[in-house]
Parts: C-alpha cells; sequence; structure tokens
C-alpha cells in the first residue's frame, strides 16, 4: 500500500509539474491511454474529452496564457479507491489581462498509481464562463488567433 501510495502522490505531482512548465507532452505522460478529462460542473456543458481530444484543445489554447503557475492548496489520497482529491489554485497572464482560478481535481489512478485514468476538473463556473467568454471574443475581435491577440493587447505573442 505505501508503494501505491508514493506512486499515486507522485503522478499528482507529476501533473502539476506538467502544467507549470506549460509543455503539452509533459501535461499528457500521466495519462493512460484510456484517460477521460472532464470541466465541471456539468452546467458549463463541457464533453468529456480523451487524450487525443484534450491534447488538442489545450495545446489550442496554450498559447494564450504567459506565466502559468498552479499549485496544491490541499490533497487527499484514497489508496483504495485509487483517487485523489487536491484543491488546487493557479494564475497566469493573458491578452485580457491576469488569470486567477481555483479548482477541484479529482484524479482515478491505474492499478499501480502511475498513469491517470480520469481527471474530473471543478473549475469556479461564474469565473470560468466570464474569463474564457471574454478572452474568446477577445481572440475573435482580434484576428482569431493567439500572436494577433498578444499583439493587440500590446504585448510581445507567447514564444
Amino acid at each position: 500500500m505505501a508503494d501505491l501510495l508514493d506512486n499515486m502522490k507522485r503522478t499528482a505531482k507529476a501533473v502539476v509539474d506538467g502544467y507549470n512548465k506549460w509543455d503539452i507532452d509533459a501535461i499528457m505522460a500521466v495519462r493512460a491511454d484510456n484517460c477521460i478529462h472532464h470541466v465541471l460542473p456539468k452546467s458549463l456543458g463541457r464533453e468529456p474529452r480523451n487524450n487525443e481530444d484534450y491534447r488538442k484543445y489545450f495545446a489550442s489554447i496554450m498559447p494564450l496564457f504567459k506565466d502559468f503557475t498552479i499549485w496544491s492548496e490541499n490533497e487527499i489520497y484514497d489508496v483504495q479507491a485509487k483517487k485523489a482529491a487536491l484543491h488546487m489554485s493557479s494564475t497566469a497572464t493573458t491578452p485580457i489581462g491576469d488569470y486567477s482560478n481555483e479548482y477541484a481535481i479529482f484524479f482515478t489512478f491505474t492499478e499501480d498509481g502511475t498513469k491517470l485514468t480520469q481527471m474530473d476538473e471543478m473549475v469556479d463556473s461564474a469565473y470560468s464562463g466570464k474569463f474564457f467568454g471574454d478572452l474568446n471574443a477577445f481572440v475573435k475581435e482580434h484576428g482569431g488567433d493567439a500572436e494577433s491577440a498578444w499583439a493587440s493587447a500590446g504585448t510581445a505573442s507567447q514564444p
């Protein structure tokens, strides 16, 4: 059981590290082939995404965020169920200003705890709905891509 708990904690840390590196391959590396990512609550209308769909979606929004940092406020692990719950916070800079969000993220692990089979990401729905609505509108108004959006914001484009 101790080895499984250690694996689960290492995998959770690798998730956080991947997002902090802001590298799509690092983000995807800890996901099992059958992993499903779901942004909740359901009222947001977001469909669950498999790895291929999540990679495509997330790679498309990454250039809109600079200096993305995420950290864990609290973590709870259930070794028998092979699950974890993490209270997380994040910050970043975007073409429309600062981004700051809070999450409850629920992981389901493989039998050995080294990969994720499911990631349920409960976001602040009021903040996320408004922020991403504003961000999407800004991008559309300023050329439809990240480089144009950053240029319109008076900031050098994301490398």
